[in-house]
């Protein structure tokens, strides 16, 4: 039996940066390595005067919004010009096009060689690229298989959620409900479920009011609900039958 940690370093929507971009850490101290899930514009630079985002051995893209993917720009250009090293960089295939060519390369395309000369990167110049398919699974000594799980956020975006291990389920932004068990059928130990709140017409993420309504009393009482906004304090989770709201640089310890 191993353990790991996860940890929330900010958990809020992209629009209410008060409570930090929703990325997330997976670290274990016995096999000395991690994993960040997305790395956005608040979370790099807050890293880096940590002195830990060199330390940061692989990286995960579940989709490409700012506060999702920000900030590997700004860690692109460390890796390369300070810490002279390339994270391994996982994503699903259909996400690099708007990852490299949408989003990093008018930033780390163009640069020039120590004589002055210009010349042309790409993006293994700053990472090692893995780009996976759907249901293709991460393996990273001592910590739990990562699967990647396509889900629907923006209509014709391509974008991922996860089973960390076969008992945890992380949603990423999505519209959709979380599923009961996890890849190989056991039900799940707990939910990260995204969530806004507030309805309309042209949601890009689930409501608290729907997650209430529609998701069963006891797959709701191992959800955590994350990337909110603004008047969270209005809500009380918990007596809506949630575990509750995470909380910026909440650790939950897991075995696997």
């Amino acid at each position: 039996m191993q353990t790991f940690t996860l940890t929330f370093l900010g958990c809020g929507s992209g629009i209410y940066s008060e409570l930090g971009n929703n990325n997330v850490l997976l670290e274990s101290a016995a096999a000395h390595t991690n994993l960040l899930i997305d790395c956005g514009f608040i979370t790099a630079p807050e890293l880096e005067q940590t002195e830990y985002l060199a330390k940061i051995q692989n990286a995960l893209v579940t989709h490409v919004h700012a506060d999702h993917v920000g900030g590997f720009e700004y860690w692109g250009y460390l890796n390369r010009y300070v810490y002279h090293h390339r994270p391994n960089l996982y994503f699903h295939g259909d996400v690099f096009d708007e990852l490299w060519h949408g989003t990093l390369r008018g930033g780390l395309q163009r640069s020039q060689n120590d004589e002055g000369n210009p010349e042309e990167l790409s993006l293994s110049d700053y990472y090692e690229p893995h780009p996976l398919k759907t249901d293709e699974t991460i393996l990273i000594a001592g910590l739990p298989e990562i699967r990647l799980r396509q889900t629907l956020h923006v209509k014709k975006k391509p974008a991922i959620s996860l089973f960390i291990g076969e008992l945890i389920y992380y949603s990423s932004d999505t519209v959709e409900l979380p599923p009961e068990r996890g890849p190989t059928g056991r039900p799940l130990e707990a939910v990260f479920q995204d969530c806004q709140l507030f309805e309309g017409p042209s949601n890009v993420h689930i409501s608290i009011f729907r997650l209430a309504r529609e998701i069963p009393p006891q797959l709701k009482k191992i959800t955590y609900l994350m990337h909110y906004g603004r008047g969270y304090d209005r809500f009380n989770p918990e007596e809506m039958g949630f575990a509750g709201f995470v909380k910026p640089g909440q650790l939950f310890e897991f075995r696997f």
